[in-house]
């Protein structure tokens, strides 16, 4: 379902809105403005600092050859500092734990400022404590629909109930 509000997938017949908006009449870049995905899986990218693979949630807003302005490195800031990954900003990305990958693709995803986030397992393959933290951060978010799926019933009742223990 995830896969196909995002446009990753062909639906059946019938029609998949976001927002309002019949996503198949949207472009690529539009659809990445109105939602962000975060993939239940992602290969972890080499030679690009945490800051960098967060920056990279900008690309929606960019035109071609641009690297962004001031407004860009503003959100890509908000969107670490949320996710507590200032102090990892210069490190290279490859070298994080795997709950603090999880993190830079959430904070990837928030500098993209899309109204809705959109994430697959988002607590998989993190230990529980990691599990905790990051969906206590994701219930957090304010003027941010979230959407999430769960294999683990208990997590996603954690998830529901907004509960902080």
């Amino acid at each position: 379902m995830i896969k196909a509000v995002c446009g990753l997938l062909l639906s059946e017949p019938g029609t998949i809105s976001l927002t309002g908006k019949d996503i198949s009449t949207l472009a690529r870049r539009g659809s990445a403005l109105l939602a962000a995905y975060v993939p239940q899986l992602s290969d972890v990218p080499k030679g690009f600092s945490v800051e960098e693979v967060v920056a990279m949630g900008r690309n929606p807003h960019l035109g071609p050859l641009s690297n962004g302005g001031q407004r860009d490195a503003e959100a890509v800031r908000q969107a670490m500092s949320a996710a507590g990954l200032l102090e990892l900003r210069g490190r290279d990305v490859s070298t994080v734990s795997g709950g603090e990958y999880q993190r830079v693709l959430i904070a990837r995803a928030l500098a993209q400022e899309a109204a809705v986030l959109l994430l697959d397992e988002p607590a998989s393959h993190l230990d529980m404590k990691y599990q905790v933290e990051t969906l206590a951060f994701l219930r957090s978010l304010e003027q941010k629909l979230v959407i999430a799926t769960f294999h683990d019933i208990f997590l996603a009742g954690f998830f529901a109930a907004g509960s902080s223990s």
